[in-house]
């Protein structure tokens, strides 16, 4: 369970997405390609977005979209 208190940003995500989908929670098991390790820093998801491998990256600062 997350609470607002805990952990605002997730929170928030986690109602954004709930609004937008009707589905309860998101859920990522991983953050890589099939076939490749877990990505572990932030310069492995900037490149997994720069090459269109993931639609949204949301960090503490933003949320970011491919367009």
């Amino acid at each position: 369970m997350v609470r607002d208190k805990d952990n605002p940003l997730f929170a928030s995500i986690q109602r954004t997405f709930r609004d937008a989908t009707g589905l309860p929670v998101p859920i990522n098991t991983s953050f890589n390609m099939h076939e490749e390790p877990i990505l572990n820093r932030p310069e492995e998801c900037l490149q997994a977005f720069t090459d269109g491998r993931v639609d949204l990256v949301v960090t503490r600062q933003a949320v970011y979209t491919p367009h």
